[in-house]
């Protein structure tokens, strides 16, 4: 009965899914609660939140497109990776996508600071 309140808060691990289910979960949500649990998936979320806020932070500066091309492509980027998160998980596991997504956010993040001052 402990064992089963450690999985439930701390996952399975990496790649359970072959072993649980003998396939790939390819939806991030999914793929974060199986290996991480209810702590990767609360993790997760809070993630999701702060690319709302640091997305609507730099929407409300009101830069022209034109001045910053490269905020609005991260946005555009960023957007696209966590729609695609639905149905395939790349960005949680290290790769390219992953390198992208954290570089755009760092992106945003950065402009957003720049700006408040």
């Amino acid at each position: 009965n402990e064992k089963k309140i450690k999985y439930k808060s701390m996952g399975f691990g990496p790649t359970s899914e072959r072993y649980l289910i003998k396939e790939s979960i390819s939806n991030a949500l999914l793929y974060s609660l199986l290996s991480g649990g209810i702590l990767g998936i609360l993790g997760l979320l809070m993630l999701y939140i702060f690319i709302i806020f640091e997305i609507k932070k730099f929407l409300l500066i009101k830069i022209n497109i034109s001045e910053e091309i490269f905020g609005y492509s991260s946005i555009f980027i960023i957007l696209f990776l966590l729609l695609r998160s639905l149905v395939e998980n790349s960005f949680l596991i290290f790769g390219t996508d992953h390198i992208v997504f954290i570089l755009c956010i760092l992106y945003l993040k950065n402009i957003n600071l720049m700006n408040q001052k």
